[in-house]
């Protein structure tokens, strides 16, 4: 049975399993979670939940930070055509759309 949940999402808010923890200490788990996107952009289901990430972000893109002694602290959230970065030294959430590859680039 699915529920409605409202609220906003801090990268502190969600733990390594990728579990958000509601004000009210219920948890629900970001994969079954639609979100609504600002902009206009409407409401789209996560696709995947990225904990690591290693090899995707090297620094922080607002301060910069770059731990020498593991990946950044945070994770992204993978819709159908953008991406939040989750960013925990920041308590923000970037959103990107995903990069448009042609197929031409590929051959």
């Amino acid at each position: 049975m699915s529920r409605e949940v409202r609220g906003d999402l801090k990268p502190s808010d969600v733990d390594e399993d990728g579990v958000w923890t509601l004000p009210d200490g219920s948890r629900v788990n970001l994969q079954h979670v639609e979100m609504t996107l600002p902009y206009g952009l409407g409401e789209h289901k996560v696709s995947m939940v990225m904990m690591d990430l290693t090899g995707f972000v090297d620094e922080c893109p607002l301060c910069h930070s770059c731990p020498t002694d593991g990946p950044i602290d945070g994770f992204a959230i993978f819709l159908d055509r953008h991406y939040y970065l989750a960013l925990r030294c920041c308590e923000t959430l970037l959103l990107y759309e995903h990069e448009k590859n042609k197929l031409e680039d590929w051959i």
